[in-house]
């Protein structure tokens, strides 16, 4: 049996805003109706912050996570397989940009799994025959497009500004 004046097939979050006084019209009066809900243990803790995070996701941009070109690892392309392994090891990441001349030259993305045919035969490594191809999005790119579009592919993608220098680079884990 059902509550009187619930719907049949109203979802969880019709029904609580249906509950609140003034039905929010934008995303952050939303949010304040489900923290007013959460004061008043309509909501745990857990749920009221996975739905805000899922509201407040919906309007970021790439420029609002990605990390900034200043603090982006990269290796060289000229660097020897020590002092990759050096790197991957202090940094603990498991991609890279590689780049050239400076962090505007991406040469592509070297995978840190990749590497582990030449700890065997170190004489054959050749840093550019195991590079990936690196993919660019823009700093305005939403993150929920971007999500769909790395779902299964792309697990670091490298950040443009307006004028196509790199500004950074973005990661499944920042997504």
């Amino acid at each position: 049996m059902e509550d009187s004046g619930t719907k049949p097939h109203q979802s969880w979050l019709d029904r609580l805003i249906s509950k609140l006084r003034d039905e929010p019209e934008t995303t952050d009066e939303l949010i304040e109706s489900l923290r007013a809900a959460f004061n008043r243990n309509l909501l745990d803790e857990d749920t009221f912050s996975m739905v805000e995070g899922v509201l407040t996701f919906s309007t970021l941009k790439v420029r609002d996570v990605m990390i900034s070109r200043s603090q982006m690892d990269v290796i060289h392309i000229n660097e020897s397989l020590e002092r990759i392994i050096d790197i991957i090891t202090q940094t603990t990441h498991s991609r890279f940009p590689v780049i050239g001349e400076d962090k505007d030259d991406i040469l592509g993305i070297l995978h840190a799994k990749h590497l582990l045919p030449f700890f065997a035969h170190p004489e054959r490594f050749n840093l550019k025959d195991i590079l990936r191809p690196a993919r660019f999005v823009t700093e305005s790119k939403s993150l929920s497009a971007l999500l769909k579009e790395c779902r299964n592919r792309d697990h670091l993608v490298l950040v443009v500004e307006e004028y196509g220098g790199v500004s950074g680079l973005i990661t499944m884990e920042d997504l």
